[in-house]
C-alpha cells in the first residue's frame, strides 16, 4: 500500500469524532498504535499515529478494510465526492478495487423500490498476478534494452489502466507492441517492417518462431486493434486480459531476441 494512500485514509478517518475514531480503527485492525481518546490528542494525531504504523508494518489488510469502512461510513460515499475519487484512484495504483454496488430494496413511497449502496475493496485482478511490480519490471526491462519508446508507451498504459482509462491503455499497449515487434524483426532480420503485423508476418517467414509462437502473437496483434482507444468499449476484465497478454509478448519477445 503507498504512502499517498495512507494519507487520503488519515485524512478522511481524522473527520470522524473520536469515539466512531476508537471503533474505525479496532474494527479494522490497526487500533494497536492508537494513543487513544484519553490522550488528550487530537483525532488527526490519532489517526496517524495508528495509520502510519500499519503502513510502516505493512498491514496492507488492515488499511484496505479501513478504506472499505470510510467508504461505507454513516452512508455509503458518493463516487464524484473529491477524497473519494482520490481514494479511489490510489487504491487502483496499488493494485486495489473499489467499487460502489447497488442493491434493489423494499418498494417506496410511489411504488418504485429503493437501492442501498455498498463498496468493496478487493485486488485488482487475480491474486495471483501482482500487476503493478510486474508492470514495473517490464518497463525497466524495455528501458535497459534501450526499447525507449516502447518503455514510454507501457508507461503510459500502464498509468491510464491505474486511473481506469481503460480505452487509452489499450491504445498504449498497442503502441508499445508495435514499437518491439518492429524493433525486435529490425534486430533479428536486419530489415524495417511497416508495422507490427508485417514486423511479425517477416520474422515468421524467416522461422525464427517455434510451432505455437507465431500464432499466439499475431492473435494478440489483431486482438489488440479491437476496441481500442473508443471510450466505452473496454470492460475491467478485457483490459486486465490484454494487460497481462500483452507484458507476456513483451517479455517474450525481448528476451529471446533482444
Amino acid at each position: 500500500m503507498s504512502e499517498r494512500t495512507a494519507g487520503i485514509l488519515i485524512d478522511r478517518a481524522s473527520e470522524w469524532g473520536h469515539g466512531e475514531l476508537t471503533s474505525l480503527l479496532m474494527r479494522a485492525g490497526v487500533g494497536s498504535a492508537d494513543p487513544g481518546q484519553g490522550s488528550g490528542l487530537s483525532r488527526s494525531k490519532r489517526a496517524g499515529a495508528a495509520l502510519r504504523d500499519a503502513f510502516k508494518r505493512r498491514n496492507d489488510a488492515g488499511l484496505v478494510e479501513c478504506a472499505r469502512l470510510l467508504l461505507n461510513g454513516y452512508r455509503p460515499a458518493e463516487p464524484d465526492e473529491p477524497w473519494v475519487r482520490d481514494l479511489v484512484a490510489s487504491l487502483r495504483t496499488d493494485g486495489y478495487l473499489a467499487e460502489r454496488h447497488a442493491t434493489p430494496g423494499a418498494a417506496g413511497v410511489w411504488g418504485e423500490p429503493t437501492e442501498t449502496y455498498e463498496w468493496t475493496v478487493g485486488p485488482l485482478g487475480a491474486d495471483e498476478l501482482p500487476l503493478p511490480p510486474q508492470a514495473g519490471s517490464v518497463q525497466r526491462l524495455l528501458e535497459d534494452r534501450g526499447f525507449t519508446v516502447a518503455a514510454n508507451h507501457y508507461g503510459q498504459a500502464y498509468r491510464a489502466y491505474s486511473s481506469g482509462d481503460l480505452e487509452a491503455s489499450n491504445a498504449q499497449l498497442r503502441a508499445a507492441f508495435e514499437s518491439i515487434a518492429i524493433e525486435v524483426a529490425r534486430t533479428v532480420l536486419g530489415s524495417d517492417q511497416p508495422s507490427g503485423g508485417a514486423a511479425l508476418d517477416a520474422m515468421n517467414r524467416a522461422t525464427v518462431f517455434v510451432k505455437g509462437e507465431f500464432e499466439f502473437l499475431k492473435g494478440l496483434w489483431q486482438l489488440s486493434h479491437a476496441n481500442g482507444s473508443h471510450p466505452g468499449l473496454s470492460s475491467e476484465q478485457e483490459a486486465l486480459f490484454r494487460f497481462t497478454a500483452i507484458t507476456a509478448a513483451l517479455q517474450f519477445l525481448v528476451q529471446r531476441f533482444a
